[in-house]
């Protein structure tokens, strides 16, 4: 690689490397493994960035999944077991 591109890709590690460690609620002494995966993720989209896993800042638009409110709309209502009828009572075989 050259200068410029390796420049390119520590600011995006970097960033992303920041990302991390505020989503990890920002711990003291963990730099070091913040860019660590960062990196393993930035070497995972230069690989292929088919495969790659989308940065949390980058949300796919094309991702069919549902968001979690429209889960929670989907979700069938509790249902109580039918009442027992009075009287009848079914003896097992």
């Amino acid at each position: 690689m050259d200068g410029r591109k390796d420049d390119e890709r520590d600011a995006r590690i970097a960033e992303r490397a920041y990302q991390l460690w505020e989503e990890d609620g920002r711990p003291e002494g963990l730099a070091e493994e913040h860019w660590m995966r960062a990196e393993r993720e930035s070497r995972d989209v230069d690989a292929d960035p088919a495969d790659a896993i989308a940065f949390p800042d980058e949300p796919d638009h094309d991702d069919p999944t549902p968001t979690i409110e429209e889960q929670a709309d989907t979700v069938a209502p509790e249902v109580s077991p039918p009442a027992a009828r009075k009287g009848r009572t079914r003896k097992p075989k």
